[in-house]
């Protein structure tokens, strides 16, 4: 069982889930700070793949203050802080680590999503305009590496041609 707890920073904390421990066994597995102090929060439920878990960044994300006020002088500074992170829980259960954090994709609320088939990761990320429009791009993360791996204005310009096939008739 895992959980992000929203402290400051944010951990991703690993808890083992049997009823009854084994002798010398504690209840917490690990406990790993993700994104930055003062600028950290997780709405959403963690992303699970095998032994992995996602964790996306909405800090800052307001949708009262951003349903009232985009468009309006000064409103390009509503999106959320940028982050995605990946923790890895070891193969024997003892432990974890941080395999990657993504300081460039801002998923403000949007309950990103993983295909284990292709390994991206999906979600919605609302980003900076100068212009004060508020656009949203659908971007996919490289679950291995983290790297953006494609990002468009909608969602059949994704660069995974097996997504497109299904999706976007």
């Amino acid at each position: 069982m895992a959980i992000a707890d929203n402290s400051d920073p944010l951990d991703v904390v690993v808890y083992r889930a049997a009823d009854t421990l084994q002798r010398g066994q504690k209840r917490v597995v690990c406990q790993i700070p993700v994104f930055r102090k003062g600028a950290s929060s997780d709405e959403n439920s963690l992303i699970s793949m095998g032994q992995s878990l996602i964790a996306e960044n909405n800090y800052g994300y307001d949708p009262q203050r951003w349903n009232d006020e985009v468009g309006t002088p000064g409103s390009a500074d509503l999106v959320s802080e940028p982050g995605m992170a990946r923790i890895d829980i070891d193969r024997d259960g003892n432990g974890c680590r941080k395999v990657w954090t993504n300081t460039s994709v801002r998923p403000p609320s949007a309950a990103s999503k993983a295909d284990t088939a292709n390994g991206l990761i999906y979600t919605y990320e609302n980003v900076r305009d100068p212009s004060g429009a508020d656009p949203w791009n659908w971007t996919a993360v490289d679950y291995r590496s983290g790297s953006v791996a494609s990002q468009g204005s909608g969602h059949c310009r994704i660069a995974d041609r097996a997504y497109r096939e299904r999706r976007c008739r």
